[in-house]
């Protein structure tokens, strides 16, 4: 599925017209996601110490915050990737 994303997101990038004007960002966001999703579920089968456990749902989260990130690019939702991205630098208006 995450591989069917970057076709489609590079779709996007070569025949722009195609898709909806917002789909860019939520076509970024979706092979993030999956990322974070497969790793847990080979984490699942592998079954690893509670230590690797830890470690992995850090780097799922990691992923899956990187994702609604990309998600926000949108004009109508910018206050959300203000508040995930931290090296924001204006107080008074949106970014």
């Amino acid at each position: 599925m995450t591989l069917a994303g970057v076709g489609a997101l590079l779709l996007w990038d070569a025949r722009p017209a195609l898709f909806p004007a917002h789909a860019h960002a939520l076509l970024g966001a979706f092979p993030l996601a999956m990322i974070a999703v497969a790793y847990l579920a080979y984490q699942a089968v592998q079954r690893p110490p509670l230590r690797e456990w830890v470690k992995a749902v850090l780097l799922a989260a990691a992923f899956l915050f990187w994702a609604a990130n990309q998600s926000c690019q949108m004009r109508a939702r910018r206050w959300c990737a203000t508040i995930l991205r931290s090296r924001c630098s204006c107080w008074t208006s949106f970014c």
